[in-house]
């Protein structure tokens, strides 16, 4: 007997087969913590969110941009403005006249009631692009003070502008492929979710009414921050700092076995069995990103970092003499051992390279770690392309052809299609305008940039955008993390983009006049020639050298290309489902150089208690509390980088306490040859 099959089942088990789920259960904790109701006539873009906004963005751009320059990089979560925007939002709903009146043909309402959830939501945005700051900001420092070379005020701010900017067309675009599924969950996006829900009191699934008595979110929230305050003053944020890392190697090894003190030196090496208990190392993103990603983040560190490095290192493949510098330095060195200094093989009047001068430096060489980090850039992208092609590109094309009708079953789509929708021709126009500016500031300005590179680098974005966006938001893009919280909130989709572009150009204003006003001073431009990271010149990579890197390039694409195929294939001849959970853009992709390497084990340590053992064995207290809990330890730490910056004195010398490494003999005797706190060291070895 022939069984008969439903068409709408056998389309359903099509989709599924192609869809970009690849963990059902998580998938299906977005409809607990997402709200499922929405009140239209709710207040959204109002003078609230304006003054707010505004405050909040100037605010967090100017002091993360202050903050990039600092030796140990720290930036002020966008979750500090979240927090300080419902107060202040109430108190401006309390205080504000209730006043209506006419501008330029829009009908303004100085105060329309209580603060909503959607202006907060708004708020964050402009918090969030505040916080992260302009990226294309880092080409400008470089220029100024490696090549001494000055666009000018207008310039420089239509590159900045517009080098940011341009990916809103984009984004725009490929919102029916990344925001509307309901099964591109983007993980990092719950935290902010479950935090916006717990200020407004909004009904969720995660937190209906059981029979049982329960914390508010709010109420775990509160004490997530303030345990986490006290935790920070009291431990590695401010009294005990040498205990933000942990490196076990130091406690095991003899002082003056440099090999092993230097592997598991978290500062200088590879982090070999090293633990940090500094929360901002760690960071929410341990509980936020399904488990099987953490795994994948894990087994990559464990192989590029505590493997390859050490090999390449002692192996010496490419011929290298002896560095002067830490294991995981991001800087270059040159054949004589010295620290390579890009202004003194470029000419200061004709800005371009001279030759001479390199080939008596040449070959320039980088450490083993800055090299896999190399290896990583041009691995994952194709990596992401490939295995987006492969393992998804039925469901891209199927998303490609169908009509908004298609996610018509959702219920956060049906909700969000309740307000109009940002048209295309507005992502269109907004990306070939921003397009034109970037091409006019590449030929007419100092930047020097050809009208084709431009239109390369633009394009490889546009192609990439889809592939590295599943990645991430199945492990987040700035822009389309905006469009999917928004989403989820129901916030009108035009008064998302408004305060995208709005807060974008802001940003890019402040960021800019702040880093001028900080490089006006010539002891900083000194400092960075001194202590900051140099870029290395396109001919390390190329033939012009003895020993070159470019080897590292070429294996770094061809195995980014051919291990999505490999799982592919062992997915449909070895059977399975854990072949789905292999990501290669995330186990080929080890962190970068530079920094603290000593986050490995801890970061997993968190990911497997609250990710595996919390979601899988008490799935109601993970439900109810995770993401809250998550943004309480953020925004904790933020807090009190804050008051130590400005508020507190400096912390007490002492054994646990040394930041400025001068200290005396007797708390200089508990550090190792690197620096690292490691009580009791052992015995010199004989």
């Amino acid at each position: 007997m022939t069984e008969k099959h439903d068409v709408k089942d056998v389309e359903a088990a099509e989709k599924k087969s192609s869809s970009f789920v690849v963990d059902e259960e998580f998938s299906r904790m977005v409809s607990d913590l997402a709200p499922t109701k929405d009140d239209p006539s709710a207040p959204s873009f109002t003078v609230r969110v304006w003054i707010l906004g505004t405050l909040f963005c100037v605010v967090l751009g100017w002091v993360n941009t202050i903050f990039s320059f600092r030796t140990n990089w720290f930036a002020v979560s966008s979750y500090v403005a979240t927090l300080l925007a419902y107060p202040l939002g109430v108190i401006l709903a309390k205080i504000l006249p209730r006043l209506r009146f006419n501008l330029f043909g829009l009908d303004v309402d100085l105060n329309p009631g209580p603060f909503t959830v959607k202006e907060h939501v708004l708020i964050g945005i402009f918090g969030t692009t505040g916080a992260a700051g302009v990226y294309a900001s880092s080409n400008l420092v470089v220029q100024e003070a490696y090549y001494d070379l000055y666009m000018g005020h207008g310039w420089a701010l239509a590159f900045l502008f517009a080098s940011s900017a341009l990916g809103f067309g984009i984004s725009g675009m490929c919102r029916k492929f990344l925001i509307r599924p309901a099964h591109m969950i983007w993980p990092t996006v719950l935290p902010s979710v479950a935090l916006y829900t717990a200020f407004h009191n909004v009904e969720i699934e995660a937190t209906k009414d059981d029979g049982k008595k329960h914390w508010s979110q709010l109420t775990m929230f509160g004490v997530g921050v303030i345990g986490m305050i006290a935790y920070s003053l009291l431990g590695p944020g401010y009294l005990t700092t040498m205990m933000a890392n942990i490196p076990l190697l130091c406690f095991f090894a003899p002082k003056d076995n440099l090999l092993l003190q230097q592997l598991g030196s978290p500062t200088w090496g590879v982090g070999m069995l090293a633990w940090t208990t500094d929360w901002s190392y760690i960071g929410s993103g341990a509980m936020s990103i399904p488990y099987w990603s953490a795994v994948n983040i894990f087994v990559c560190a464990i192989f590029f970092h505590w493997i390859i490095t050490p090999i390449l290192w002692k192996g010496n493949f490419y011929n290298q003499p002896e560095s002067p510098l830490a294991l995981n330095s991001t800087r270059l060195f040159s054949q004589q051992s010295e620290r390579f200094n890009a202004k003194d093989v470029i000419d200061p009047n004709t800005k371009e390279l001279i030759e001479s001068k390199f080939l008596e430096r040449a070959p320039v060489h980088m450490s083993p770690f800055f090299t896999i980090s190399y290896f990583a850039n041009f691995t994952t992208l194709p990596a992401a392309l490939v295995h987006t092609c492969v393992w998804y590109g039925k469901d891209i094309v199927r998303r490609f052809r169908a009509s908004s009708n298609e996610d018509e079953e959702d219920i956060h789509c049906k909700l969000i299609d309740a307000y109009p929708e940002v048209p295309d021709t507005w992502y269109y126009g907004f990306f070939v305008l921003t397009l034109i500016l970037m091409l006019l500031t590449g030929e007419l300005s100092e930047l020097k940039f050809p009208w084709w590179a431009t239109l390369f680098a633009t394009v490889l974005s546009a192609v990439s955008t889809v592939p590295i966006a599943v990645v991430l938001a199945t492990a987040c893009l700035v822009l389309l993390t905006d469009l999917k919280l928004g989403h989820y909130l129901k916030v009108p989709p035009r008064h998302v983009f408004l305060a995208q572009v709005y807060s974008q150009f802001l940003a890019a204003v402040v960021v800019y006049f702040t880093q001028a006003q900080w490089m006006a001073n010539p002891e900083h431009v000194q400092w960075l020639l001194d202590d900051g990271k140099v870029a290395g010149p396109g001919k390390n990579w190329g033939s012009s050298q003895n020993h070159n890197y470019s080897p590292v390039i070429w294996f770094g694409v061809i195995v980014g290309c051919v291990t999505p195929i490999v799982l592919k294939i062992a997915h449909h001849f070895v059977g399975g489902s854990y072949w789905a959970l292999i990501h290669p853009a995330l186990i080929l992709g080890p962190g970068g150089a530079g920094g603290n390497q000593g986050t490995t084990l801890s970061y997993f340590t968190v990911a497997t208690f609250f990710q595996f053992f919390m979601y899988r064995y008490r799935s109601g207290w993970w439900k109810r509390y995770n993401y809250v809990l998550a943004t309480a330890f953020d925004v904790g730490v933020a807090l009190v980088t804050l008051a130590t910056t400005w508020v507190l004195p400096d912390a007490p010398e002492w054994i646990m306490n040394c930041p400025s490494g001068e200290c005396s003999d007797e708390i200089l005797a508990f550090q190792g040859p690197y620096g690292d706190f490691c009580h009791p060291i052992a015995p010199e070895s004989a």
